[in-house]
């Protein structure tokens, strides 16, 4: 499995650099390896947010509420 450090760098820099296909496509194949990595989850979801596949997001944020503890969970509704 993918450690979720390996990702936040490569993935902010690639939607720095108005490249949010290729993080998006860098996160759904971390996902697919790992899908319970609560920090590449995250990521997936708020950039699904920006990019306006709130479908995926819904479905991203169902799969948050089921893997993390409430209180962290309910901290990310806020960023969310």
């Amino acid at each position: 499995p993918y450690r979720e450090e390996v990702f936040v760098a490569p993935v902010d820099f690639l939607i720095q650099s108005d490249r949010r296909n290729e993080a998006y496509d860098l996160l759904v194949e971390a996902l697919r390896v790992n899908p319970n990595s609560i920090g590449i989850r995250k990521m997936y979801c708020l950039l699904c947010l920006e990019m306006g596949y709130d479908a995926f997001a819904e479905t991203s944020l169902e799969t948050l509420s089921q893997i993390m503890p409430p209180a962290p969970y309910q901290a990310f509704l806020g960023v969310y």
